[in-house]
């Protein structure tokens, strides 16, 4: 089946892989790209001989381990979507589209991805920990990052073993993608340069809209109830997970200025900024503070210090919303499973149970 470069980037786009200008990406090692398209008729090249080479089809089925209609019908989707996905798009003066006029991310696209399977559900429970006492522990229990997971969109890719999300804008639109993964190994590149393995990525060159501002619509229905603002995305979902109202604004460099069209949405509202315990969540609260001060009716900045000394937790550097939770967490778990020893003795049956199951709700004081 003959497709041009930019369709045999779209079709290997929505089978989870990362394309380069120069149409080469990883798909078996980290540090180099061993595959290739190439630019005059759009066939697939394997540089480890791994696969023989060959068009979208049969790249489809070396990857998926599926047969040729199936192949077929997958790059005919993916073709339908190529000038959303990747390259087609109108240049400008300069050459290229800015980040904020690139077209929106298909619906589509999530499907190439998965929400189920042991390593999903690993890298789900590796998500929403926070570190207590110098361990992972988690924030809430499983049900509720499993509604929290459905209700965002978190699924698995299985070539890069990240999650990943999708991030809209006001309208609903996908803009770009969250990819998360706790743990992993830096690598030497090809140029000898250390890589180190990094927690957070996003699509490249593409603007980043604050984290689940559409939410700002419903929230605006009722003025009266804080809206927590976090730094990343990983807090606010924690705090979705713990019943609380949350948007992220997306670090402290987003912070610094605010598109009017999202300021406006805080206008009469009451919100508490929650950045980080480090210099840079002081950076995103101050900027924040200076802009919402005179939009919002209430605007209050969480003091982790006083928190820390009224509520007795160990703070520490880089400490954030996700360590306040596992700690607040597991306080309720230990209090559960103390009562559950205390009657043991009286069980004729032994019963099993897993801490992080325990279905408790997690108050979050809005009095600071």
């Amino acid at each position: 089946m003959t497709t041009t470069a930019e369709e045999s980037a779209a079709v290997a786009t929505m089978l989870g892989f990362e394309i380069n200008r120069n149409f080469k990406f990883h798909v078996h090692s980290k540090d180099t790209e061993d595959f290739s398209i190439y630019k005059k008729n759009g066939m697939f090249k394997c540089w480890t001989g791994a696969f023989d080479g060959g068009d979208a089809i049969a790249f489809v089925m070396y990857i998926k381990g599926c047969g040729f209609n199936e192949a077929k019908e997958f790059v005919l989707e993916a073709i339908g979507h190529r000038d959303s996905l990747v390259f087609k798009e109108p240049a400008t003066k300069s050459g290229s589209l800015s980040a904020d006029e690139k077209q929106p991310i298909p619906q589509s696209y999530l499907d190439a991805f998965i929400n189920s399977g042991d390593e999903y559900f690993n890298e789900l429970k590796n998500l929403f920990t926070g570190e207590v006492d110098g361990k992972q522990l988690p924030v809430c229990d499983f049900e509720s990052v499993k509604k929290i997971a459905s209700k965002f969109e978190i699924k698995f890719v299985e070539k890069s073993k990240r999650l990943i999300m999708p991030v809209r804008n006001l309208y609903g639109e996908i803009i770009t993608f969250w990819k998360y993964k706790k743990y992993g190994e830096s690598y030497i590149n090809k140029d000898g340069k250390a890589i180190k393995h990094k927690k957070v990525l996003y699509s490249k060159e593409r603007h980043r809209p604050p984290f689940a501002i559409a939410q700002m619509l419903e929230y605006r229905k009722n003025k009266d109830e804080y809206v927590l603002i976090t730094e990343g995305e990983k807090d606010a979902l924690v705090a979705y997970a713990n019943g609380i109202r949350a948007i992220c604004i997306g670090g402290a460099g987003a912070s610094v200025s605010l598109k009017y069209e999202y300021l406006e949405l805080f206008r009469d509202m009451k919100v508490i900024i929650a950045g980080d315990y480090d210099k840079a969540g002081f950076e995103f609260n101050e900027n924040l503070q200076e802009q919402l001060k005179s939009v919002a009716k209430k605007v209050v900045v969480l003091d982790w210090v006083t928190k820390s000394k009224k509520e007795g937790f160990h703070l520490f550097d880089k400490f954030d919303l996700s360590d306040y939770f596992a700690w607040k967490y597991s306080k309720t778990v230990n209090t559960q499973v103390k009562v559950f020893k205390s009657i043991l003795p009286t069980l004729y049956t032994y019963i099993s149970y897993d801490n992080t199951n325990f279905n408790s709700t997690v108050e979050f004081p809005l009095s600071w």
